[in-house]
């Protein structure tokens, strides 16, 4: 079998040499014009971005700031146009990044006195000269017809993509910057070439010839630097192309950065493409990853109900329980379920399982909770047809309250950002309707509970 391959690259590059061969004099010539004409635009463009020098060999500024940056990137877009560019294209990045370079040096100053204007061009100059420098380098090393490499520049290049990569915070800054400006295509690029940029070939280099740019690249480095910044360049391209968005988002699972936006950011892109069927596909996976993360769970419960196919969620939860049996999010989603269907005592053994796997859990607390009140008002309704007596309808209630009031409390302990507002609901009702009696036990402690719990929400107090 490797013979067969290499047999076939072999006649293909013959086949490629021939064609070669069979150019005519004229063609060859041509060829020769045009790539005459991009040296002539780069070696314009490279001269019309030179940075002029004073006496002493330092840039001059006030010359400096005369300089047309912007014609000079027109003649590398000449070069660019021209058919044979991708012959050349090392040398046409290189000047292309030079410009980029040269014009960071002469907005430095301005951006260091954080005038805005400057700082946004320094940060495009940053993104777009490592960019440039970056795929001048892939060029350069891409061997030619004869199997050579051109190394000419690395050193320069090498230096030069370095300072722009650590002036602009590892890219970051210019991926915020084009962020801000809503261009999102160059704030994704950016943000991806500052996750990848500190390991490339050039960077590399950089770092074998200065051992001072050794020791600082580490920094960038970091997995959770690298990762974060592949993040926003998932976020960037969920403006434009969301599938794109979503298979960087991919990338991120598992990895050394929050999981909690990976997952949720991949159910939002499913989300705004109207992909329920994904939606509750990365739910589920969510669930699965990060099992005490209600943001999943609940927006499961929330689709199912939307959907009023109770048994199928629950068949659908059941199947996932077969891989993940101790699963909190999971168990608590079936128990909400079979509460929906008012099936409370089969909804109360899934709670129990979720609380022995998971005691503080949001919640299974809260809804448990709320299950033994769904029970308690189902059940004073029937005794209210049935002409009950008072002391006995507060003697069914109370049983419930007692039941539902520890889960609350814990609900209220797990909620630590006071976000949730199903907790005070239910929970300033039963602590209400324990104190209300004139003659109730502990009525003064209730009240400060009922006082603690709606000062932390926000909510009127009891004097």
């Amino acid at each position: 079998m490797k013979k067969f391959i290499l047999s076939i690259l072999a006649i293909g590059f013959c086949a490629g040499t021939v064609v070669a061969q069979e150019l005519s004099k004229e063609e060859q010539k041509a060829i020769k014009e045009q790539q005459k004409v991009i040296t002539a635009a780069i070696k314009e463009a490279e001269k019309a971005a030179k940075l002029p020098e004073d006496a002493m060999g330092q840039v001059d500024m006030a010359k400096a700031k005369a300089i047309d940056f912007d014609a000079a990137r027109a003649l590398v877009q000449q070069a660019l146009s021209n058919p044979q560019a991708g012959t050349m294209l090392g040398d046409i990045m290189r000047v292309a990044g030079l410009i980029e370079f040269n014009q960071s040096k002469v907005v430095l100053p301005e951006a260091q006195n954080n005038d805005q204007t400057a700082l946004n061009t320094l940060f495009s100059n940053c993104g777009k000269g490592f960019q440039y420098f970056q795929e001048a380098w892939d060029a350069f090393a891409t061997p030619d017809a004869k199997g050579k490499v051109n190394t000419k520049f690395n050193d320069e290049m090498a230096a030069k993509a370095w300072e722009l990569f650590s002036m602009s915070n590892g890219l970051a800054n210019c991926g915020f910057t084009a962020y801000n400006q809503k261009d999102w295509a160059s704030a994704a690029k950016f943000f991806e070439l500052a996750s990848s940029g500190a390991e490339s070939a050039i960077l590399d280099h950089a770092a074998k010839k200065n051992p001072i740019i050794l020791a600082e690249i580490d920094k960038f480095k970091v997995d959770s630097v690298k990762y974060q910044n592949l993040l926003y360049a998932g976020s960037c391209y969920g403006e434009v192309d969301k599938l794109k968005a979503i298979e960087t988002f991919k990338q991120l699972i598992g990895k050394n950065t929050p999981q909690v936006p990976v997952f949720s950011s991949i159910v939002g892109e499913y989300a705004q493409l109207q992909d329920t069927t994904n939606m509750i596909t990365w739910l589920q996976k969510g669930m699965e990853a990060l099992p005490h993360e209600n943001y999943f769970s609940n927006n499961l419960f929330s689709i199912y109900l939307d959907r009023n196919d109770l048994d199928g969620a629950i068949n659908a939860m059941k199947a996932s329980l077969s891989n993940n049996p101790d699963n909190a999010g999971l168990l608590t989603i079936i128990a909400r379920l079979y509460t929906q269907k008012g099936d409370t005592e089969t909804a109360k053994g899934y709670f129990e399982k979720a609380l022995a796997s998971d005691p503080t859990n949001l919640d299974a607390n809260l809804y448990y909770g709320y299950t033994w009140l769904v029970e308690m008002e189902q059940g004073e309704s029937e005794m209210l047809k049935n002409h009950a007596r008072e002391a006995e309808i507060d003697a069914f209630s109370n049983e419930k309250m007692e039941k539902a009031l520890p889960l609350l409390r814990n609900a209220f302990k797990a909620d630590t950002n006071h976000e949730n507002n199903d907790i005070p609901n239910l929970l300033m009702q039963v602590l209400y309707r324990k104190f209300a009696p004139t003659k109730a036990a502990n009525r003064q402690a209730l009240i400060n509970e009922y006082n603690e719990v709606a000062d932390a929400y926000g909510r009127p107090r009891k004097e």
